[in-house]
This record gives structure tokens, C-alpha cells and sequence, in this order.
């Protein structure tokens, strides 16, 4: 997902009535074939978004188009945008890696990673956004000059989320702080590797060491990029 800055132009208008209600329901992950706890809303026209939570604890998210629609979403490039409120917009885009989960289309939907699923409840991102948030517009991409829009009303949205992923609506005070500290150091560290008399070097460190970002903290980057002797203050 890439963030989509304002001045890009995507200023997306609710071509959709809000739909309120929010429900809980037991659905099938099409592309584990499992089955999810899922929190669902359908648009009366019959766009529909569910987030759910596979085995593996990930939380992911589904955007459908109506059933009834002769629209068809690309099986490759970038398929949807997505902005809560008047946030950034963001991008979902299919692309081949085979190092990371990428996002998926059907024709009739996408489906992507929203949450790690690490920790109580997420402090930041998409999936945060949600929680905290009234509105969620969505805009398909069903051809190179086509697309649709919907508008989801997120009113009872977050306890409806909360109670299908099992998390808490209100994220953890204290993962938040850790968090914060995690994102200075890291810039200072971006900071200490431009300045570096090694600088490919030490962003080869910094990029190692942030491996994996939903278990580091400041002293587990600081501790990591000291033993390839960058330090940073």
C-alpha cells in the first residue's frame, strides 16, 4: 500500500448512501477457505467490506463489489483507494512478491492485510483509523478510467470490530509510548546513517535491523545497529 498525498487528486465523493449497521457474522476467508469471525457492512446497493482475523492471528479485510455488478476490479496494479475520514488516502495494489503477502483480486473484490494482529489492539494504521473514525470511502478501480465509489458509515462500527477480532477498541497507553520512542530513534538513526562516513553501510544496518518492525523497540534497533558499530544519539 502506498500513501496517495491530496494534491494527487483523490478526492473521493460518496457515490454511495451510508450504511449504519455493522454486524458480526460467520463468513468464509476466500482465499484460505477458512472460516472467519468477520465484522461485516452492506451497502444497500451491495458493496460490502469484512474484517476479519485468519489462524494466524493476521487481520485482514475484504472489499466487494455488488454482486449484481458488470464492474470488474484488475487482477493487477492498484485496484482500490481507501481514505477514513479526511486522512490520506491509500492505495491497495496487486503485485507479484514473493517475499511478502500481497494484496488479492478476484474480479469482484480485494483482499488484503489491514493488522499484524500483535498486541491488545493496533495504535496505529488503517485498522486504527477505523476504529476511531466515522467515515470509510472506497473507491474501485474497474478500468484505466473507470471506477466506482462507496461510502461506509462507521457509527458502532469500532465495538462491532472489537468484539469479532477480540481486541480492545482503545489502543494501549504504553505501546503507544514505546512506539513513539521506537519511530524517534528510527529517524534519528535515518538521520546518524545520511551523516555516516558510511552511509550504505549503515542504512544496510538500519534496514537489517528493521526487519521486524511489529517486535522492535528503541534499545532492541539501538543494541542491533551498535553491533554493526553505528550508534546514534
Amino acid at each position: 500500500m502506498r500513501l496517495i498525498a491530496a494534491a494527487a487528486g483523490l478526492l473521493l465523493v460518496a457515490g454511495s448512501a451510508f450504511a449504519a449497521e455493522w454486524n458480526i457474522e460467520e463468513t468464509r476467508d476466500t482465499e484460505s477457505a477458512e472460516k472467519v469471525t468477520a465484522a461485516t457492512s452492506t451497502l444497500e446497493e451491495g458493496y460490502r467490506v469484512e474484517i476479519f482475523r485468519n489462524s494466524d492471528a493476521v487481520v485482514r479485510w475484504r472489499l466487494s463489489l455488488p454482486p449484481s455488478s458488470f464492474d470488474r476490479l484488475p487482477e493487477t496494479g492498484v485496484v482500490a483507494f481507501y481514505r477514513v475520514d479526511g486522512g490520506e488516502s491509500s492505495d491497495i495494489e496487486i503485485y507479484r512478491d514473493d517475499l511478502v503477502e500481497a494484496a488479492a483480486s478476484k474480479g469482484t473484490y480485494v483482499r488484503d492485510r489491514l493488522w499484524h494482529g500483535k498486541g491488545p489492539s493496533p495504535t496505529r494504521g488503517t485498522l486504527r483509523d477505523i476504529l476511531d473514525g466515522k467515515q470509510l470511502f472506497v473507491r474501485f478501480v474497474t478500468g484505466s478510467q473507470s471506477h466506482v465509489d462507496a461510502a461506509f458509515d462507521l457509527t458502532g462500527a469500532a465495538s462491532i470490530i472489537s468484539d469479532a477480532l477480540d481486541i480492545s477498541i482503545a489502543p494501549d497507553s504504553s505501546i503507544q509510548s514505546r512506539e513513539n520512542a521506537r519511530d524517534e530513534a528510527l529517524l534519528l538513526a535515518m538521520t546518524a546513517c545520511m551523516a555516516s562516513t558510511s552511509p550504505r553501510q549503515c542504512l544496510a544496518s538500519l534496514t537489517r535491523c528493521t526487519n521486524n518492525p511489529a517486535t522492535l523497540t528503541e534499545d532492541k534497533l539501538r543494541t542491533c545497529m551498535s553491533a554493526d558499530g553505528f550508534v546514534f544519539d
